[in-house]
């Protein structure tokens, strides 16, 4: 099955290779032209609270991030977290030079934008998250070519959260002072 056109989310209706419910937290599937491939998913050697991803001729990197646009981490399995109306942070290599990668984000495909890759098959950019997307297990898409013109469609098992929100409680105190005629001793 030969496909050009990777801005179109790949499901399991598209190939089997992409499981029926989604694919499992903290694993990959990678389909490249068509015919699925293995791919390694894990934790970043540098900074455990990004995923790393690598297969044939291509490296990620990418994390869900908080208000502040700090790295939530991965579950304890391993799968990236991210949360509703936040951003998801993604950089690659060994992606055709100059074209997008398009990144989707489902149980049902929904579109979260594209990277560009600069001249040398890399990018790095940040695509936002849906307020609206039930939290769970999801799966999070990249779609692009290889540097040859070969599609490369690499689906993650993630588990999106409601963020959390700190609040404060205020605290209320009565002070009162001594008056002076109790500060004043003969």
């Amino acid at each position: 099955m030969v496909c050009r056109m990777p801005n179109a989310p790949v499901t399991n209706a598209a190939n089997s290779g992409v499981p029926a419910g989604g694919v499992a937290p903290g694993t990959g599937v990678l389909i490249v032209n068509g015919e699925k491939v293995s791919v390694t998913v894990k934790p970043d050697a540098r900074d455990d609270k990004l995923l790393e991803v690598s297969g044939p001729g291509f490296t990620m990197s990418l994390a869900g991030l908080n208000a502040q646009g700090k790295p939530l981490g991965l579950t304890p399995d391993g799968a990236l977290i991210l949360e509703q109306d936040r951003t998801a942070a993604v950089a690659g290599t060994g992606f055709q030079p100059n074209s997008l990668v398009y990144l989707y984000l489902f149980s049902e495909p929904r579109f979260l934008g594209t990277v560009q890759t600069d001249e040398n098959g890399s990018f790095k950019g940040q695509v936002p998250l849906p307020a609206d997307i039930a939290d769970g297990r999801h799966t999070l898409q990249s779609n692009g070519f290889t540097p040859d013109g070969t599609v490369r469609s690499l689906s993650l098992g993630v588990v999106l959260a409601t963020p959390v929100v700190a609040t404060s409680k205020r605290a209320t105190a009565k002070v009162s002072r001594p008056t002076s005629e109790a500060l004043i001793s003969s």
